[in-house]
């Protein structure tokens, strides 16, 4: 209807009426995951900012069971208990019977419902559902402002009786977009007076900019230039209030419009429902609840969050926020007590039981990298990965191995690094990786320099194995110490 209903947003939530803001530091608002939901609670939460108010938001998926679940369970987990609910009739009595489930109807709990939510449906719920949800709040755009409509309005409901080959003629091939385009049943009685009220204005509206620019362009003028005119439109409206556009967006104007926000009663005595109208909003004077009664019964709204003593969870256990109830962390994670989630391990660590207070480090000579990502790779002492080939690490809980400096050389698993690069061999004397010495060869890792033909080292002395002999005797052949044409003994002490 050329944006000139409100856009699906509360322009003005109920919060900040002056009765409510004092109580409510903080909100949540669970919402369809559609066009509608998202603008509705991009708008919530700004007016939320502008109080100065943090909101708590949930999306879900239309007739998804699972994901009305998630975003109940996480309204739960943050301890809301005012929350504003956007989604329509086919998801409300499942959402409800939920919400009741997990505790978050009942009294010190309030939820306030779009207009796509009908009275009608709400009233249809089983008597416990209804009787939980007494207290709640529905807000709605009024148009037809004391329910009058006046002569125009009506001629203009007499459209519904002209064909789309009239309207094509006469009024949509003006429009300045292909999809604005008005058929009768824009105008049939199945509407709502309210619904076709603002249908009225957005249809007054093309044709204000209709005659102004035929006015000022002719009647050649351009898509262009009748919306130019169309965002200049403003007019008293004898339907929904003034209409006015705002530039930004293309939108009618949010504050120039009428609201009431009804409140869902439940009588016990005779088990029935009603919805009275307890607030109404108007442009000059703002929202006035006087009279919404709560969940409680009382007039004052509940408090923005459940208050809960933590310190109730000693280490190795957190508070769960559905069961109301200390649980024990799962392997993986910890608690040092006094909160109400455990910690998946950080990096180096892990909890292979239950109830962890604190995780235990992965010895010297393995790492875990992954810091507090995955719960999966913290719950076993196997978690903790052997450093290759190569590298060391000499320190518990480690995130990480070291690669061995230049000329070294390690086995898996190692705390130092204790071998040598081809070429060099370890020097005990030192603890150093040494360059060969002359006339021998150096495999590397943990091996002593092998003597070439004719020479000989003293094996059977660790201070001198480095130390190659030339053997005078010229009885050695070299090779390998198994070779005994060349030693007299396996470690080559001898030619």
């Amino acid at each position: 209807v050329g944006g000139v209903a409100p856009p699906p947003s509360i322009p003005q939530p109920p919060i900040r009426s002056t009765t409510w803001r004092p109580h409510l530091s903080q909100v949540g608002i669970v919402h369809l995951a559609d066009s509608y939901g998202q603008a509705y609670a991009e708008s919530f939460i700004d007016n939320c900012a502008d109080l100065g108010m943090e909101v708590v938001s949930k999306q879900f998926g239309f007739n998804n069971e699972a994901s009305i679940d998630v975003a109940l369970y996480f309204m739960k987990k943050n301890r809301i208990n005012v929350m504003m609910v956007v989604m329509f009739d086919d998801d409300i009595e499942y959402f409800i019977a939920k919400a009741n489930e997990i505790g978050l109807l009942g009294p010190g709990k309030m939820m306030v419902f779009s207009d796509a939510v009908s009275i009608g449906a709400l009233s249809a719920l089983p008597m416990d559902l209804q009787n939980a949800l007494s207290g709640a709040g529905r807000v709605l755009p009024v148009g037809c402002v004391n329910g009058e409509t006046g002569v125009l309005f009506d001629h203009f409901r007499s459209f519904a009786s002209k064909s789309q080959s009239w309207l094509d003629l006469r009024l949509n091939s003006r429009m300045p977009y292909e999809d604005w385009k008005l058929t009768p049943e824009l105008m049939e009685d199945y509407y709502d007076v309210d619904v076709s009220c603002y249908v009225y204005d957005a249809v007054m509206a093309q044709g204000i900019a209709a005659c102004d620019s035929y006015a000022q362009y002719g009647a050649d003028y351009t898509r262009a230039q009748y919306l130019e005119k169309l965002q200049a439109v403003e007019f008293d409206s004898g339907a929904s209030g003034r209409v006015e556009f705002d530039s930004a967006t293309g939108n009618r104007r949010k504050d120039t419009g009428y609201y009431v926000l009804q409140n869902f009663l439940f009588d016990v005595s005779d088990e029935s429902s009603s919805a009275p109208i307890k607030g109404t909003w108007n442009p000059s004077g703002g929202w006035d609840t006087s009279g919404f009664v709560f969940s409680d019964g009382t007039g004052s709204p509940p408090a923005s969050v459940e208050p809960v003593d933590y310190s109730v969870c000693g280490p190795g256990f957190f508070y769960d926020l559905v069961l109301k109830t200390c649980g024990a962390c799962s392997p993986g994670t910890w608690s040092a007590g006094g909160t109400d989630q455990c910690i998946v391990c950080g990096a180096g660590t892990f909890s292979e039981a239950g109830a962890a207070a604190t995780c235990t480090r992965c010895a010297a000579g393995f790492s875990l990298s992954d810091n507090s990502g995955v719960l999966t790779l913290h719950d076993s002492a196997e978690d903790c990965t052997s450093c290759e080939a190569g590298k060391y690490v000499n320190t518990s809980g480690a995130p990480a191995c070291h690669k061995c400096p230049k000329t070294y050389d390690s086995p898996p698993g190692q705390i130092r690094c204790t071998w040598c690069e081809k070429l060099y061999f370890f020097n005990d004397n030192t603890a150093t990786c040494d360059s060969c010495p002359d006339h021998a060869t150096c495999p590397g890792r943990d091996g002593k320099p092998i003597p070439d033909e004719g020479y000989w080292a003293s094996y059977g002395s660790v201070e001198q194995a480095h130390i190659v002999y030339e053997c005078h005797t010229g009885t050695c052949t070299g090779g390998g110490d198994t070779d005994s044409r060349c030693w007299v003994t396996a470690n080559y002490s001898k030619c």
